[in-house]
């Protein structure tokens, strides 16, 4: 598995030497990371995505519980709170929300 995951990551990064203005490809990147365990380096990928699009539902989900995974619960809710602006039916964000509540 951590050859595939080094495979994707190096893909990836070949993608965005291409074009670094690709929101797919950093969130790609993204996951390829999140999956290594490299969460801080995963929320940087999620992060930059969401700042070429902002409508990046499934970015806002990943940086959120990449967030919970570092137990940072209320930049975790404020990911999750943006992604359900954008969709207030997204049953996952919602009920991870609800899971975050009960942290503090």
């Amino acid at each position: 598995a951590q050859k595939q995951y080094a495979k994707a990551k190096e893909r990836f990064s070949q993608a965005l030497a291409i074009n670094p203005q690709s929101a797919i490809a950093h969130y790609h990147l993204g996951l390829a990371l999140d999956w290594d365990g490299q969460l801080e380096q995963a929320l940087l990928s999620y992060q930059k995505a969401l700042s070429l699009d902002a409508r990046f539902e499934d970015a806002y989900y990943n940086a959120a519980t990449v967030l919970a995974n570092l137990r940072r619960y209320p930049e975790a809710r404020r990911y999750l709170q943006q992604l359900l602006d954008l969709n207030p039916q997204d049953a996952q964000a919602k009920a991870l929300l609800q899971e975050l509540g009960a942290i503090r």
